[in-house]
């Protein structure tokens, strides 16, 4: 039975891409589309995410230099670092007891989820369908309660699938009126992020005049409003921000920092090197944005046949870079300032010599804080867009180095990649521990 289950996972269930067309063909099925209909509907889904993942592999692999230069010229060698979310599945593989049981909770956890949303469809209408980002809250879970609490069995299984398929029900949720707003009634989030867009969707407008300091409004002059354009907001902003990287390194940083800079640039010179990786984020986003645009215009539609069919009034909870192009400038002005908040934990981790190091993650900046931002400046343009996203930086670092002292992980000096992995599991945690 097992064996069965792994393969389904390996190669259907666990392929994001597989996975979504299947949900395509399911709601192109249900709505009676013809064979041309369903068939070109399940192949654009599909396509439309492989761009979308090939574009934001580019995209993270321009950004892991800044953080591999970065990390030796500050000093230090060990410390906690958020992460891809995949290491806390592959953690969770690499325990014996947990391997075989990871995929067989995950579908009884996400039926149960489905089950919920049926049920209680009244309160919750948003299918999860990261499942990437499902399986890594998941698995937290399961190395929580099987290394740190001791549980195997039942005492684990109901444990990881209630908390599982109730986060992922309850959390999309949390910011589900403001989501139809935003994509007009199409989806709302479900990436590891929504109570970070929660937060902003609450305390925005304490910050500025959603109207008046909108960032679509904003009307640049002369030479600086070619920010206004998408593309080249992105692209200029990152390559700068790769320039203060080499500027860093290069005159402050010490003989290792340089040696990984010089490695990572090969036979480049690497001030030419760091402005190549500028624009290469520059492409891979643009890419990516393409294919995530291909995928929903897709999956939307076929949606409303599950929609319609099977959970009435139901709506998708997709990846956090659907929201991107709703803001393009809250999408770097969050990035900026939710960075700023972990380069301030690292500083202060420096100055004060903490015993858990805190380092600032570049590619979790960046994911984790786009669409916070797009959210910030829903309610409070701007100036919400720069305060939300720097109270959402400051409480995904600190609670990075809480999760992972609950977890007993400090060793493996890994967290998650985004605020709700970081936060969500550490207070559940902090509570079971009043009971060892």
């Amino acid at each position: 039975m097992n064996t069965v289950i792994d393969w389904l996972f390996a190669n259907i269930i666990g392929e994001n891409a597989i996975f979504l067309g299947l949900i395509a063909l399911c709601g192109l099925l249900l709505q009676k589309k013809n064979a041309r209909e369903t068939f070109i509907g399940v192949i654009k889904t599909i396509l439309g995410y492989y761009i979308f993942t090939a574009g934001s592999n580019l995209a993270i692999s321009a950004l892991q230099v800044i953080n591999t230069t970065l990390t030796p010229s500050l000093g230090v060698e060990s410390g906690i670092v958020q992460t891809s979310g995949t290491f806390m599945i592959y953690l969770a593989e690499g325990m014996k007891y947990l391997a075989p049981r990871i995929m067989p909770l995950f579908i009884v956890s996400w039926f149960v989820h489905i089950l919920l949303v049926k049920i209680f469809n009244k309160f919750f209408k948003a299918v999860y369908l990261t499942v990437h980002k499902a399986l890594e809250f998941m698995c937290i879970l399961m190395i929580f309660f099987y290394s740190v609490m001791g549980w195997e069995g039942i005492m684990l299984y109901i444990p990881v699938v209630a908390f599982s398929a109730l986060w992922w029900t309850i959390s999309p949720m949390l910011t589900y009126k403001t989501s139809m707003e935003i994509t007009d009634g199409g989806f709302c989030l479900g990436h590891g992020n929504q109570f970070g867009a929660f937060i902003a969707d609450k305390i925005g407008g304490f910050f500025g005049d959603p109207e008046k300091d909108d960032t679509n409004n904003l009307h640049l002059p002369g030479f600086l409003n070619i920010f206004s354009d998408s593309t080249m907001n992105l692209t200029i902003s990152m390559v700068i921000t790769f320039l203060l990287t080499w500027g860093i390194v290069t005159f402050i940083g010490n003989p290792t920092a340089i040696g990984a800079l010089n490695e990572s640039a090969g036979e480049y010179n690497s001030f030419v090197y760091m402005i190549i990786q500028g624009f290469q984020f520059g492409a891979g986003a643009v890419i990516l944005l393409q294919g995530v645009n291909m995928f929903l215009s897709s999956l939307i539609p076929a949606f409303q046949g599950i929609s319609e069919k099977v959970i009435p009034g139901s709506v998708p909870a997709v990846d956090c870079i659907a929201y991107f192009g709703f803001s393009p400038i809250s999408v770097i002005l969050s990035f900026i300032s939710y960075l700023s908040a972990g380069i301030l934990c690292t500083v202060m981790c420096l100055i004060f010599k903490t015993p858990i190091f805190l380092f600032f993650a570049v590619p979790s900046a960046f994911f984790d804080s786009a669409s916070i931002g797009v959210f910030a400046n829903r309610k409070g343009g701007w100036k919400a867009v720069i305060a939300v996203g720097f109270i959402c930086g400051l409480i995904s670092h600190i609670f990075g180095g809480v999760l992972a002292y609950e977890m007993g992980i400090l060793a493996e000096g890994i967290a998650a990649p985004s605020i709700d992995s970081n936060l969500i599991p550490s207070i559940i945690f902090m509570i079971f521990r009043l009971f060892i």
